[in-house]
């Protein structure tokens, strides 16, 4: 039972400690404890002192720091005494002592001056070994560190070198070695060169993972930590023992590098030149850079399947065929791809970071409500907006969506050239108009087909009535009180013969205008038939003759067509009025060019003749010729040299067509600028069955 403690004891009656007993008490507790005089000598020393740095008491008593620790060290000893002896304030502070068996400490000290009886100045001191709690401070210190390099973008390589040296710092004597493993040949081979020995490093790159190949591959090979305390004694390294022995390596401890799914992705070791048993916080030391290295490699992973996602995605934005703009919430051009370099003529680099007016060339209001719509966070359509770049004229669809999250984009635009389709509708608009008036033209036709068959007819009648030697014609004079001479004297005498000649010959030309015109427009029953091309070039010429345009100043009959062909060519398979169509674009399309040229003598000549199965048409005139990009492009459809509204830019992609496409013939141009253009065609003069049985037209 323990007795209760005194109370009221006036502090004059307690007892007083004598110094043997002080001693004692100061002697029990654990942290070193020391006296110093006024020059520095240890006057009195706890055992725990002495234990401590490795010295016997009666070594310390009467010494200074300057007798037992390195001059560095025992001159700061020294500076932070006398810094307490003077200002007579408590010291504490954090320092580093080696003690007697070489082993650096860091230490934590406090001090504070004593003053006895007769006024002499002692320094009482009291030391605590925080060695352990620094060095893992240090340690947290450094893969922290080790981390923020790995988010700020270091290399691989550079992670992995950093994390050697801290092992080699941490664990004083040991030489630190990543291997990584190759899943497809199960062996480990070395991430980053180490402080091994030459000869051993290259031994060990290509470790097989297997039992008894050394501590690496035994720890790849089972999962686990392998310590090797005495590579001479130990069973795993019986296959590779002599090689550790010429490097001069004594101890290897093995951690696996485990990614975050269980997998083997290398090892992390430790080797010593000498005979090495782990502590705790060694051990702490392995398994930590062995996870660090797995956080490296996965964050490493994850970079490149992000940049792979990245460039994935760029690939498949730079392919789309519309123009793709990604703008900040005020209008700055974030992402610029590679159609909108292709049609702006603006480069992605040098539009990032700009203002999307400034290379988006729009209208004041169009950019006004584009910009109303970004900073309102809605969406935005317009359709078949009219637009000039480069100097053509386009058709864009524009579409512009609000993006809600994280990311710093604040809307996306995406804008598409819709000219083609525009000029697809209007060319069907077109093609409407043309079968209704071809269908128009071909009832006319066929309405003045009648008049002008009653006037042949009639003139060919009065003709019979006015000539000499029917008795018919002579009565009916006679009864007239005249005769038929006089007659024919009188119309004679005011040319009414030759009158009625020039009527003649005009109507029969009116009606092969017509009969022309019906058969062109005669739609065909797409079936190949043997045709004289001469016949169809000559029908074709026939009809252009009477194609004239006052406002372009196109007249096709100033233009002067040279025939040079045989007379005896052989009629060729073909569908005569696709042909015709041929032909009829060609022509037309080289007096326009010379027209619009104001070319003084147009000409165009058109030649034919049999080169061995295949009989070839040449149609060349004298006109402006082609420029490279115009020869390049010249049978594309829509493609067209000519003012807006004067051409869709078909006619020779249809021609084109017909004779690659429809009766497997084949069409080239040769053209130079100013030295006119040169079409060749050539048409197989033999055609299969099956060939004639599936033309469609």
């Amino acid at each position: 039972m323990i007795p209760d403690p005194p109370e009221n004891i006036p502090f004059e009656q307690l007892p007083v400690l004598n110094v043997d007993l002080l001693a004692q008490i100061v002697e029990t507790i654990a942290d070193p404890v020391f006296v110093k005089d006024e020059q520095h000598r240890w006057i009195y020393l706890n055992q725990s002192f002495c234990d401590f740095i490795g010295f016997r008491k009666s070594e310390l008593l009467g010494k200074s720091d300057y007798d037992f620790f390195p001059a560095e060290q025992a001159d700061i000893f020294w500076h932070k005494d006398d810094m307490v002896f003077s200002s007579g304030e408590v010291n504490t502070n954090t320092e580093k002592l080696t003690t007697a068996d070489g082993r650096l400490r860091v230490i934590s000290t406090s001090k504070s001056v004593l003053i006895s009886a007769d006024g002499s100045k002692y320094l009482v001191g009291i030391i605590r070994d925080i060695t352990e709690q620094a060095r893992r401070e240090n340690y947290q210190e450094q893969i922290t560190r080790i981390l923020h390099r790995l988010v700020l973008g270091a290399s691989q390589e550079e992670i992995l070198q950093v994390a050697l040296r801290v092992a080699e710092e941490e664990i004083p004597g040991t030489i630190a070695t990543i291997l990584l493993a190759d899943k497809k040949k199960q062996r480990l081979y070395l991430a980053v060169p180490s402080g091994l020995p030459d000869e051993f490093s290259c031994a060990i790159d290509g470790t097989p993972i297997r039992e008894g190949m050394g501590s690496c591959g035994d720890a790849a090979f089972y999962h686990r930590r392998v310590i090797v305390t005495d590579i001479e004694t130990h069973p795993n390294w019986t296959q590779v023992r002599e090689i550790a022995h010429k490097a001069g390596l004594q101890a290897c401890w093995s951690q696996p590098i485990l990614s975050f799914s269980g997998t083997v992705e290398g090892t992390f070791a430790f080797y010593f030149t000498r005979k090495a048993e782990p502590e705790p916080f060694d051990l702490e030391v392995l398994e930590t850079l062995a996870q660090l290295t797995t956080i490296t490699l996965e964050h490493q992973r994850i970079e490149r399947e992000t940049q792979q996602l990245r460039n994935l995605m760029a690939d498949m934005i730079n392919a789309m065929p519309s123009l793709l703009i990604a703008v900040d919430p005020l209008g700055r051009i974030l992402q610029w791809n590679a159609e909108a370099e292709k049609i702006t003529g603006v480069s992605a680099a040098d539009a990032r970071g700009r203002e999307l007016g400034s290379v988006l060339v729009l209208s004041a209001d169009q950019l006004e409500s584009i910009y109303q719509a970004i900073d309102e966070q809605r969406s935005l359509s317009w359709s078949k907006v009219a637009h000039c770049w480069a100097g053509k004229n386009h058709w864009l669809d524009l579409t512009l969506y609000p993006v809600s999250g994280s990311s710093r984009v604040g809307s996306v635009i995406r804008v598409d050239d819709v000219t083609d389709q525009v000029r697809i509708e209007q060319m069907m608009v077109q093609t409407e108009k043309i079968h209704s008036l071809g269908g128009l033209a071909a009832g006319m036709a066929h309405e003045i087909n009648n008049p002008l068959a009653a006037i042949l007819q009639n003139i060919q009648v009065m003709k019979n009535r006015l000539q000499k030697g029917l008795k018919k014609n002579e009565q009916v004079a006679s009864s007239c009180g005249g005769s038929i001479e006089v007659i024919e004297k009188y119309m004679q005498e005011r040319d009414i013969i030759n009158l009625m000649e020039m009527i003649l010959e005009a109507g029969e030309r009116a009606s092969g205008i017509v009969n022309n015109m019906l058969d062109f427009c005669r739609k065909g029953d797409a079936r190949i038939r043997l045709n004289s091309l001469p016949e169809l070039m000559d029908k074709t010429v026939a009809l252009l003759d009477n194609d004239y345009n006052q406002a372009q100043r196109y007249d096709f009959r100033r233009v002067v067509i040279c025939r040079d062909y045989p007379p005896d060519l052989p009629e060729v398979p073909c569908e005569g009025t696709n042909l015709q169509q041929v032909f009829f674009n060609l022509l037309k399309n080289a007096a326009q060019a010379m027209s619009m040229a104001e070319v003084e003598n147009p000409r165009i000549t058109v030649r034919m003749q049999v080169v061995g199965n295949w009989l070839q048409i040449e149609v060349e005139d004298n006109g402006p010729g082609m420029e490279r990009e115009a020869l390049r492009r010249v049978f594309e459809p829509f493609y067209t040299t000519k003012p807006v509204g004067t051409g869709t830019g078909l006619g020779l992609s249809v021609a084109y067509f017909i004779i690659t496409e429809a009766h497997r013939g084949k069409m080239q141009v040769d053209s130079q600028p100013g030295r006119g253009a040169r079409f060749v065609i050539e048409l197989p003069l033999e055609r299969s069955v099956t060939q004639q049985e599936n033309y469609s037209g």
